[in-house]
């Protein structure tokens, strides 16, 4: 079974614009960050979070979790509107 790890701290120390510039970049540009490799669609929910990464639909709800493969564009496009309120224009 999948569980919640603790990833993150905080602090309340201010932060700037430019302490996020070279996490930004590479997010949005290196070959290597899963953000240019993947599409990836994700919200939280009241029971846990539905995430769409690639073809992989992720439903965790009151810490059970649903894997569901996506087969096709039409399919990736209706769950991309149901799940999210998401619609791909051609």
């Amino acid at each position: 079974m999948e569980e919640y790890r603790s990833l993150y701290s905080f602090t309340l120390e201010e932060t700037y614009p430019s302490d996020y510039l070279v996490a930004n970049y590479f997010c949005s540009k290196s070959p290597y960050s899963i953000f240019t490799r993947k599409k990836i669609c994700t919200k939280p929910t009241p029971e846990g979070r539905i995430t769409l990464m690639g073809k992989e639909l992720k439903i965790r709800q009151n810490g059970e979790v649903t894997k569901t493969v996506i087969e096709d564009d039409k399919e990736y496009d209706r769950v991309l509107k149901d799940y999210f309120d998401l619609t791909v224009n051609d």
